[in-house]
């Protein structure tokens, strides 16, 4: 029994040891999460530590540089005593396509990157501020796909290499070599030179040898000569012995032309067989002995105290001054037909001219052809209508003969074709071709063609000619004469002379007339819409009067479809519309009531009133005899 009770004691202490050593285990517990978190916040620290001092280590190392920078600007301009070069700023490059545009903006970048010390990430930044134009717009897409990491642009040769792709041509070389293939020596050997060195900076790949056999190739032969006399066995001496090289041709060709006055020009005379120089008189070409020899392939002679003569390569191209081809202006064969006209307007003044001139003109005009000025032309066609009024302000009519028949048309150069109204054609016998079209006139709408009259027979005093009329409605003109005509026939209009200059190959002056200079006295002066729609709005007492003959009573065209309703009514409508009203009826509304039958059983509908009254009646009637 006690053991039993000693065990039992023992037990209940180990109990009480093992509550203790739970509650101990449970304080080391929470004991290991406060550490656990504590190691967390130390982790969190040291993070934010580091941080800081990365961001340390990149202020001081900025630090360093400038302080760097600043001993080394102040060593270089402290040393020597003398202040920094300032390099002037390169050009801008806007965008074109050409090489040599190209490879000056890089050389001027570059040199300017080298003098001011630029570190490359510094370079694509400058370099993109001397961009222009059309470069400019392609930096700022470019601009754009590097803020969206497409692409990567940092280094100067990255740059380089994109602006190469985008803007410099891909047969540079191509071009260069089939434009020296054609170069030749024309005209000054400085500008042959010039257009040959630019042709040899785009390419780089030819020989020496090559580079001075094609700059000598397309010299003169005279200049190769002097080229091989030398003896030059590179590009460079050849440039220089071409530019000692005296070249006459263009020296001579000021003195030439000044002695075209037919005059003759003195010049030194040779004993021998030298040289002589000459000038001729209009027509002749310049000539001289060397440049003869020159062309012929042999050296020019010259004596031993004469001067050397040199060549003339002036030579100018003929244009004649009446139509511009190339010959002279007495072989032009529209010569006669400016005489013609020349001879009509110097007819004009001989009614005001005295016998003793008209005999002088009579014998001059025997003796040659008329040579009237310019000036005296336009004094005669001046003096002519010095005694009339001038008709500038008004519209030009001018008589014409269409088809056979006189009518008075007027000259428009605003219309863009020749047009005539229907009534017009009708009396002037036209034949129509039925075509689609529309004119539209100013403050209306565009309206369908009648039709178009081609090649009639058109004669205006000594022209004529064949036009094409287009047939249309027009209110205050039945016959116009626009561009068609004016260019067919070389007209120009002259409203401050009054008349129509036909300068073709039958010229003539036509004498204009004013809108109703002959219609006042039978259909009165022209009102316009314009005017009438004026007159209007201005409450001003408009009237509209005709006349007509009952003999020329006229009825409109009937449409088609109106024509088949009148026959399907014929025996409807009346011959004659009756002059007076209907008598009135004496009973308006009458229904006729039927014994036995039922009133219709549907809904109401809607009768007029005097219907509706009868009704009512006659029903209250038959309710009450019932």
């Amino acid at each position: 029994m006690e053991a039993i009770l000693e065990r039992l004691a023992w037990l209940e202490g180990k109990s009480e040891s093992r509550t203790q050593t739970e509650e101990i285990v449970i304080k080391q517990d929470k004991r290991i999460d406060d550490l656990e978190a504590d190691v967390e916040e130390l982790k969190t620290e040291r993070d934010s530590l580091r941080e800081h001092l990365n961001y340390l280590q990149g202020m001081v190392d900025d630090s360093r540089d400038k302080c760097a920078t600043l001993m080394r600007a102040k060593k270089d301009t402290g040393g020597g005593g003398t202040s920094r070069i300032k390099p002037p700023k390169p050009r801008t490059f806007c965008g074109a396509r050409d090489s040599k545009e190209v490879d000056n903006f890089i050389f001027d970048m570059e040199q300017y990157f080298r003098i001011c010390q630029l570190k490359d990430n510094l370079m694509v930044d400058t370099a993109t501020m001397y961009l222009a134009d059309d470069a400019k717009l392609w930096w700022r897409c470019k601009y754009a796909d590097i803020q969206a990491k497409k692409v990567v642009i940092d280094a100067w040769e990255e740059f380089k290499a994109e602006l190469i792709s985008q803007f410099y041509p891909e047969n540079t070389k191509f071009i260069a070599r089939t434009k020296l293939t054609t170069l030749q020596h024309k005209g000054s050997i400085r500008e042959y030179v010039k257009e040959y060195s630019a042709c040899m900076l785009d390419i780089k790949d030819m020989t020496e040898k090559d580079r001075l056999f094609n700059f000598v190739k397309g010299l003169k032969e005279w200049a190769q000569r002097e080229i091989w006399r030398s003896k030059v066995d590179t590009l460079s001496g050849a440039i220089a012995a071409a530019e000692r090289l005296m070249d006459y041709s263009s020296d001579r060709a000021p003195a030439q032309k000044k002695g075209n006055n037919n005059s003759t020009a003195s010049t030194p005379k040779n004993s021998g067989n030298g040289s002589q120089a000459s000038s001729n008189s209009v027509g002749n070409k310049y000539r001289s002995g060397g440049e003869e020899s020159r062309r012929s392939g042999g050296p020019s002679s010259s004596n031993k105290g004469g001067a050397q003569s040199g060549s003339s390569s002036w030579n100018k191209t003929l244009t004649c001054i009446l139509c511009r081809g190339p010959h002279k202006w007495f072989e032009c064969k529209h010569k006669g037909e400016i005489d013609s006209l020349q001879k009509k307007l110097s007819a004009m003044t001989t009614s005001e001219s005295t016998p003793q001139d008209d005999r002088e003109e009579s014998e001059y005009d025997e003796e040659e052809p008329s040579k009237l000025g310019a000036v005296h032309m336009m004094y005669a066609m001046g003096k002519e209508s010095q005694g009339e009024k001038p008709h500038s302000t008004k519209l030009m009519y001018v008589e014409v003969q269409v088809n056979g028949k006189r009518a008075r048309a007027m000259v428009d150069t605003g219309a863009t074709h020749n047009f005539v109204t229907e009534s017009e054609a009708k009396r002037l016998e036209l034949k129509l071709m039925r075509e689609g079209g529309k004119m539209k006139t100013v403050n209306s709408t565009a309206r369908p063609i009648h039709g178009i009259a081609k090649n009639v027979p058109t004669q205006l005093g000594d022209w004529s000619g064949h036009l094409n009329f287009t047939v249309a409605t027009m209110d205050d003109f039945n016959l116009v004469l626009g561009m068609d005509f004016l260019c067919a026939s070389k007209a120009v209009p002259m409203p401050h002379l009054g008349s129509l200059l036909v300068a073709g190959q039958q010229p003539c002056l036509l004498k204009t007339c004013a809108p109703g200079k002959e219609t006042k006295k039978q259909k009165g002066p022209l009102l316009s819409a314009m005017q009438l729609k004026k007159g209007l709005k201005r409450n001003e007492p408009t009237f509209l009067a005709t006349l007509s003959m009952k003999d020329d009573e006229t009825q409109g065209d009937t449409p088609p479809d109106l024509m088949d309703l009148l026959r399907e009514f014929a025996d409807i409508l009346p011959e004659e519309l009756p002059k007076v009203l209907p008598p009135r009826r004496a009973i308006d509304h009458e229904i006729e009531l039927v014994h036995g039958a039922k009133p219709p059983a549907r809904g109401p509908y809607r009768m007029a009133p005097p219907e509706l009254a009868e009704l009512r009646r006659q029903l209250d009637d038959l309710l009450r005899g019932r």
